[in-house]
């Protein structure tokens, strides 16, 4: 009897349960999400670059754009790497690995070139069409690959000359308008001073790959080692004028310091030119946000801007620009047309909010901008900004042609014969005649 009165009992107990769980679902089952709740959600897209935020300003460029777009949340990832060409490294691994990736920035036709190469970035010209902008209107600097946009174009600052007033003062020089490499040979001289370690040069040339081809990158057209239809551009006089240069500054007249002596000391690119141990350098024009100091050197005389130098006399001023940034949506993207909004914003007005470089966009007060980039800086009393914008006035910007995916082959190839020459051990014309035979072979190699 007690058994069964015990089974009933548990029989009821587990009906009540059940009764009270069925009572419980009806009663909490959740209801759907209603649609202002889904309005307030944010895209989220991750930028990757290499800059440091905070002092590129990057963190104002994005305030500003989440404030005109506050659907879309931008976050910013900083590749962290020695440089620019190794955080790429960073970013192709990411991409195979499968990571999020939204905004990219590169640092060079080059990169660019491969990352299209590879993949990885997203045709911009449907969003183009349907925003109704023509890409020509817009940017100074064109971007396509066989018709297609995969980036837009960031800072378009030339290369031109760095000069330290005082030096020139001293040397009752003025500051170069216009002027040929000739010319600028005779500044170099003239500016160089004392020997030995005491010694200060009239010019510095860093070992970078871009120094060993300064003349070719001035020309409008055809200035890479390499032409538009892959045949070698190394009997290019250009080429030869480059190779001229060196060796008249750094063997004939001395008044650059040796390469030897730059690879012994492994120098920071623009030491000599901050220390006063140069009195000019060739560099890119983003320097006007560092010659009035920052960081890593205080500034502690005026600098002046000269154009870059020409062959001749009457050839145009053209000049090359070392370095721009190349704004790409990620092709694997699941947030292009925020994306797409990011880079757009940040090519047109952002540049202005950042107040660190010209942009390339067409529609910028190129003067109030510069104003606006030397007010910005630490010691403005130190940047002569009306020889900066006379070189901006006068100078055309040589064509940037897009290289194929393996000009990284090329480029190490012509180094290592200008190393040679550099050393002492062959002349102007075998550095030609090797590195002609050289690019030929790569190219050949690379053939599909």
């Amino acid at each position: 009897m007690v058994k069964r009165s015990s089974k009933w009992v548990c029989l009821l107990l587990a009906m009540i349960v059940m009764a009270g769980c069925a009572g419980k679902n009806s009663q909490e089952e959740p209801t759907p999400a209603s649609p202002a709740n889904k309005s307030d959600e944010k895209t989220i897209i991750k930028f990757h670059h290499w800059q440091n935020t905070e002092d590129e300003k990057l963190d104002l460029v994005i305030e500003e754009f989440e404030k005109l777009n506050p659907d879309i949340k931008v976050e910013s990832i900083r590749l962290e790497a020695i440089d620019s060409t190794e955080s790429l490294k960073k970013l192709d691994l990411l991409a195979a690995s499968g990571e999020q990736l939204d905004v990219v920035m590169m640092p060079s036709n080059i990169t660019y070139a491969q990352r299209v190469g590879m993949g990885m970035l997203e045709p911009l010209n449907p969003f183009l069409e349907k925003e109704g902008a023509v890409f020509e209107d817009e940017y100074k600097l064109d971007t396509s690959m066989d018709g297609v946009y995969y980036a837009l174009p960031g800072h378009l600052m030339p290369d031109m000359v760095l000069l330290n007033m005082d030096h020139l003062e001293e040397a009752n020089l003025p500051v170069p308008t216009d002027w040929t490499f000739d010319e600028f040979f005779e500044y170099a001289k003239i500016l160089s001073k004392g020997e030995g370690t005491d010694k200060r040069y009239g010019t510095y040339i860093h070992s970078w790959a871009s120094s060993n081809s300064f003349a070719l990158r001035s020309q409008p057209e055809q200035n890479m080692l390499i032409n538009a239809d892959e045949t070698s551009n190394a009997n290019s006089p250009a080429l030869r004028k480059s190779l001229e240069i060196l060796q008249q500054t750094q063997m004939t007249d001395k008044s650059a310091l040796p390469y030897a002596d730059i690879i012994s000391q492994k120098l920071h690119y623009a030491w000599p030119y901050f220390n006063g141990k140069a009195s000019m350098q060739i560099l890119g024009g983003y320097m006007l946000t560092r010659v009035g100091g920052y960081d890593k050197y205080p500034a502690t005389f005026r600098t002046a801007f000269a154009p870059f130098p020409k062959m001749s006399k009457d050839d145009e001023n053209y000049a090359p620009v070392s370095e721009t940034l190349y704004l790409s949506v990620a092709a694997a993207s699941k947030h292009k047309e925020a994306s797409y909004k990011f880079i757009r914003y940040y090519t047109t007005e952002g540049f202005s909010v950042q107040g660190k470089y010209l942009g390339a966009w067409k529609k910028l007060d190129v003067d109030k901008e510069i104003d606006n980039i030397i007010s910005h800086t630490q010691n403005p009393e130190f940047v002569d900004g009306e020889s900066f914008k006379n070189v901006m006035s006068k100078v055309k910007f040589a064509k940037l042609g897009i290289p194929p995916t393996y000009y990284n082959e090329i480029v190490k190839a012509y180094n290592e014969e200008v190393e040679l020459f550099l050393l002492g051990n062959q002349d102007i014309d075998t550095t030609i005649s090797k590195t002609d035979e050289k690019i030929k072979k790569i190219v050949q190699l690379n053939q599909k």
